[in-house]
């Protein structure tokens, strides 16, 4: 639906749409409702980053706990449909269409895999998870419904639809740092501009792709650049826009030969079948529709399952490697710094078994959505110089880092052996086709990876534009996501979040929301 997105391609080898909500609720409304937790690791690594600061604040595990609760409400299955399809769940952290069962268990083949008892327990392995659905509706949760109707009538809560953000002001008293005063925006129908003042703080969360676009065209931002587009610079911080991340992904070719029925295909191709899932949902509510987005085999995968043999290698590779070898030239030095820190955090996830490294999403009709959850390269999104009001220029800069190759290759061979030699799966009689069996070298598989029409560089997973670290790392926020140097300001979205979680992001996202109230009990 291109009326709920802005319209943004990517530059660079991967040109591909930027998929971003432009509607109330932003992409939380066009989503695939998967609503899935990181592992434990993933966060620690939040930690981390943040200096190991984090004080009462805690980006940790144990510090983000309370507010993953906080910010869902779970709804058990129906206790027979979870008996009849084995769904493991545990509600203290907080379905499957025919045939899925059959991909599940075959993981038991796998050298290492152990199964959590709930994906809300932070442990990598297979899991089902939970969908953003209302359950007295059955229809999309998101934040629209959730965080805005049902308080839309409170005097002091104001929506302004078809407007955009233009630009940040700040008022600088000698001496003192910039603080911000006003935000100007703009009608998207008629160009009138308007200024609304702040009586306390400004808070920003326009997005991961966004809000550092704002701050750039705020004055706040990396010298150089604002330089070349004509904005006088209040604050310089060279980390906004940089540590662009978004999960990649490439589809793997293989179908089943003996086909469980019903499947998904079959709504397609068999009007029988369509008609009764159509009644069933019309009726009832129930049915594969009920389950849209989670009625695949999902697996999160560590990189000492995914490759005995190589992962300490690896790891050592990407602890030693040269932070600014594979950045843009001109990068600033602290960008450079921050991302050697970045390339310790993440070498110790390679050889850790509780970073799920690889996201594999299967169902019984055939194929299977390849993510790479924690890839190395870094993109860039920036203020088109020549239209800074326009939209950002996004760079995602996929497979920048050569390592990111060596690591699918690895997870393609994982997935021929769970594919071709798993005794379980068997069942199915399965046949690969993409890549090719006959492509058996490192070298042949990496390139087949590489490929623009194989590869994605996007899952819609955004995050790192304005990241919670330290300033002399690259860092936009401190760890009360204040921004760094400037007085009132604050950016509360994905793009805060300094290194991305072996998940889907929408519950990281609401779980930074809920801290931030706590957060400003502390006046830290």
């Amino acid at each position: 639906m291109p009326q709920l997105r802005f319209n943004i391609t990517s530059v660079g080898t991967y040109q591909v749409p930027v998929i971003v909500g432009a509607v109330v609720g932003g992409c939380s409304a066009i989503n695939a409702m998967a609503f899935q937790r990181g592992q434990r690791d993933d966060y620690e690594r939040w930690e981390e980053l943040g200096g190991g600061e984090g004080g009462e604040v805690g980006w940790g595990w144990k510090g983000m706990w309370e507010y993953f609760l906080k910010a869902s409400r779970f709804k058990e299955p129906d206790p027979g449909l979870a008996k009849q399809f084995g769904i493991r769940y545990d509600r203290r952290h907080w379905g499957s269409e025919n045939g899925t069962e059959i991909l599940y268990e075959a993981w038991k083949d796998i050298p290492g895999i152990e199964y959590p008892d709930d994906n809300g327990q932070g442990e990598s392995g297979p899991q089902w998870f939970p969908s953003s659905v209302d359950p007295a509706t059955i229809t999309r949760s998101y934040s629209n419904t959730a965080h805005y109707q049902p308080y839309k009538s409170r005097l002091n809560y104001h929506l302004i639809t078809e407007h955009k953000v233009s630009k940040i002001n700040f008022v600088t008293a000698d001496g003192k740092e910039p603080k911000a005063e006003s935000v100007t925006f703009v009608s998207r129908e008629t160009a009138e501009r308007r200024t609304v003042f702040a009586r306390k703080e400004v808070i920003l969360a326009a997005g991961a792709v966004h809000s550092p676009q704002i701050l750039q065209r705020s004055g706040v931002g990396p010298r150089k650049l604002l330089e070349e587009a004509g904005i006088e610079l209040v604050k310089e911080l060279p980390g906004v826009g940089n540590n662009f991340q978004d999960h990649t992904s490439l589809n793997l070719g293989y179908n089943f030969t003996t086909q469980p029925f019903p499947n998904l295909d079959a709504l397609a191709t068999n009007a029988t079948y369509q008609a009764e899932v159509d009644e069933m949902w019309n009726k009832t509510r129930v049915g594969p529709y009920s389950a849209w987005g989670n009625t695949a085999s999902h697996a999160l995968v560590s990189f000492p399952v995914i490759s005995p043999d190589t992962y300490q290698d690896l790891a050592n590779q990407i602890e030693n490697q040269d932070p600014a070898a594979y950045f843009p030239p001109g990068t600033h030095p602290t960008v450079i710094v921050g991302y050697k820190v970045h390339l310790r955090v993440l070498a110790k996830g390679m050889r850790s078994k509780n970073t799920g490294w690889i996201q594999i999403a299967n169902a019984p009709s055939g194929n299977a959505a390849l993510t790479n959850s924690h890839p190395l390269s870094r993109g860039t999104i920036m203020l088109n110089t020549s239209d800074p009001e326009g939209e950002p220029v996004v760079d995602y800069r996929a497979m920048s880092n050569p390592l990111d190759i060596k690591i699918f290759v690895e997870m393609i061979r994982l997935m021929r052996r769970y594919v071709l030699a798993d005794a379980i799966i068997k069942q199915l009689s399965p046949v690969w086709y993409n890549p090719p069996l006959e492509m058996t070298t490192d070298e042949e598989i990496g390139d087949w990876t590489k490929r623009t029409d194989v590869l994605l560089p996007t899952v819609y997973h955004p995050i790192g534009t304005c990241s919670k670290m330290p300033r002399e790392w690259g860092g936009v926020v401190s760890e009360d996501l204040r921004v760094h140097g400037v007085e009132w300001l604050s950016v509360v979205d994905a793009s805060i979040i300094p290194s991305l979680v072996g998940a889907t992001t929408g519950q990281s996202v609401y779980a930074v929301a809920e801290k931030v109230r706590f957060i400003s009990t502390l006046e830290v």
